[in-house]
């Protein structure tokens, strides 16, 4: 229908007010009709507006109407329930985590009323993946957890869909920060996909890429570049020039080597991560935001300070448009804005967004989570700048006690936090003296 068309051009545009009026009338047509999950949709978007708009009790109206819809209202077999769970599938490839969530949960509960235990392991598996992009890792975990059951009970122990599961949980646990549990998990994938798959099998590269950015966390950078090379290799085969994959491994790569501080391939390699997202995701899908977030970050490094600013700023357009207030990624965002505001001198803008990131993750990840010693550390040095040595001192010991407690003495980030805490240190007993 064209009504609801045009009314998403001018929600897409931020003209909620005209949008608003040709998805109200799209909404009243499709209460006449049939298809009910087109007038689910609509009603999701019409809470978007709303919300937008802050009228929240408006908002929460349709978004509830549009949940019994579809709930309760939408075919209950086992053909809705795998075509709601394809049409989830497809929402989360395109960043759309909110949506796709409630046709997954529609496509979870029919399989559990049907006793689809197939079914439900992969609505399981896919819900995980939405929770844990939300980051809602808890959710995820215990959905993650959930399917791998089933799936055992189903097919036993060394199926390709067993390795998928633990890929899965060794993925979530690198973000939850549990690096040795990931470590376990990842290495179970791996064990499998080696005995039933070939070796340039897609699986394989994932299992390569995903041990490539444990190992990466866990400061082996050497180790890591071999298996995020692996994946990239593999990728490079199988897949076509613009396919999301390919994406994903120049990106970890180019994480890599600027970690390694090889910055001028590490920006040869974003720069092919974002020519392929920008031409197959839109314009405000998460992951462009993180393309342009990781070339910002690179840029500020390499010293090109409107440029950094340039595509933070479009990273955290995107961000603040799509995801929740207190995101990680957002967070993430506003660390890197801020240290691009220290290295050009504005320390005021430089604290105001350290601590806007600091006070999300502090809200949402555990206490000795990696990300808040990397906020600590930040707001250390920029006190150490600002001339604050105690301030400086206070959160230079939290980041170190983090870091060491959880990453290890040999790690990158542990020397790094020791050595900022020394020289500084060093400058208070001069003063002192």
């Amino acid at each position: 229908m064209y009504l609801e068309r045009i009314g998403w051009v001018w929600k897409e545009q931020e003209n909620y007010q005209k949008a608003l009026a040709y998805y109200l009338k799209a909404y009243q047509l499709f209460q006449q009709g049939e298809n009910k999950a087109k007038l689910a949709a609509c009603g999701f978007a019409l809470a978007e507006i709303y919300s937008k708009l802050e009228q929240t009790e408006r908002a929460s109206q349709f978004s509830i109407e549009a949940t019994t819809t579809l709930r309760n209202r939408l075919p209950f077999n086992y053909s809705a329930a795998n075509n709601s769970l394809v049409i989830g599938s497809e929402l989360y490839d395109k960043g759309k985590y909110h949506l796709a969530m409630l046709f997954i949960d529609r496509a979870l509960d029919t399989f559990v009323a049907l006793h689809e235990e197939e079914g439900q392991s992969q609505a399981l598996n896919l819900k995980g993946l939405v929770h844990e992009d939300l980051a809602e890792y808890k959710q995820a975990l215990s959905n993650l957890e959930q399917s791998l059951k089933i799936k055992q009970k189903l097919f036993g122990l060394d199926h390709p869909d067993v390795a998928i599961s633990y890929n899965n949980l060794g993925s979530l646990l690198i973000r939850m920060g549990d690096l040795p549990q990931a470590k376990t998990y990842l290495q179970k994938a791996l064990n499998i996909r080696e005995k039933v798959l070939e070796p340039d099998h897609p699986d394989m590269a994932r299992s390569y890429n995903s041990f490539g950015s444990l190992l990466f966390r866990m400061g082996d950078y050497p180790q890591a570049k071999t298996c995020l090379q692996k994946a990239l290799t593999i990728r490079e085969k199988i897949f076509g020039p613009d396919h999301p994959d390919l994406a994903t491994s120049y990106h970890n790569l180019g994480q890599l080597l600027q970690n390694m501080n090889d910055f001028p391939q590490a920006k040869s390699y974003y720069q092919k991560a974002l020519e392929i997202q920008e031409k197959v995701f839109e314009p405000d899908h998460p992951h462009l935001a993180t393309g342009y977030n990781n070339l910002g970050l690179l840029l500020n490094d390499m010293g090109d300070f409107p440029q950094a600013k340039f595509y933070l700023q479009k990273a955290v357009a995107i961000r603040e448009k799509v995801l929740e207030p207190d995101h990680p990624h957002l967070a993430l965002s506003y660390n890197n804005l801020g240290e691009l505001s220290r290295a050009i001198g504005d320390y005021p803008q430089a604290q105001t967004y350290y601590q806007k990131a600091l006070a999300i993750r502090e809200k949402v990840l555990e206490p000795d989570y990696p990300d808040i010693a990397q906020s600590y550390n930040n707001l250390g040095m920029l006190f150490r700048e600002m001339g604050d040595l105690p301030q400086a001192q206070t959160y230079l010991q939290k980041a170190l006690a983090i870091w060491s407690k959880k990453l290890g003495e040999n790690h990158p980030n542990t020397h790094r936090a020791q050595r900022n805490l020394e020289i500084l240190e060093a400058k208070m007993a001069e003063e002192e003296g």
